[in-house]
């Protein structure tokens, strides 16, 4: 199993890499959401110090 990011744009997820599959090839997918893109508006703090929040593992619960 691979986890690779995509947009989805014009009803149709775009891979923001390469995928080496071939053509017709059916896959399932998960689909989960940027948290900093749905807390935008919300928190009131800067995105570079939200990013760092999302990335630090010690600002985690366990």
């Amino acid at each position: 199993m691979k986890t690779i990011s995509a947009v989805y744009k014009d009803r149709v997820f775009k891979p923001l890499e390469v995928v080496e599959l071939k053509e017709d090839t059916k896959v399932t997918m998960r689909v989960e959401r940027d948290i900093v893109e749905e807390m935008t508006g919300i928190v009131k703090a800067k995105k570079d110090i939200v990013d760092d929040v999302v990335e630090n593992e010690e600002y985690h619960e366990p």
